[in-house]
């Protein structure tokens, strides 16, 4: 049969090959560092905002303006959005790993 012989070890620097190879590892590490820098544009928030709830108004009567202010209820109406998310995850479970 055919024997194959050991080459002589060497390296490739300066080759063609080995420039291109190093060309496409900083390129690669480049285009890293700019996906990071562009991801961490876009982390959201799930922590209370600085909004404040809306406040209507009723209307007048005896002379006095009524008012309905949500956010004097803002410490509950927080339990009842995590109270929706969690039925919605309920829910697309229920979606995803279907059920009778």
């Amino acid at each position: 049969g055919k024997s194959f012989t050991k080459g002589a070890e060497g390296k490739f620097e300066g080759t063609a090959a080995s420039d291109a190879l190093t060309q496409a590892k900083q390129d690669l590490s480049d285009k890293m560092t700019q996906v990071k820098s562009d991801l961490n544009k876009f982390k959201p928030s799930l922590s209370g905002g600085v909004a404040s709830l809306p406040s209507f108004s009723l209307g007048s009567w005896n002379g006095k303006d009524l008012t309905f202010d949500l956010s004097d209820y803002e410490s509950q109406l927080s339990v009842l959005s995590s109270v929706f998310i969690f039925l919605a995850t309920l829910f697309a479970f229920r979606i995803v790993f279907g059920g009778d």
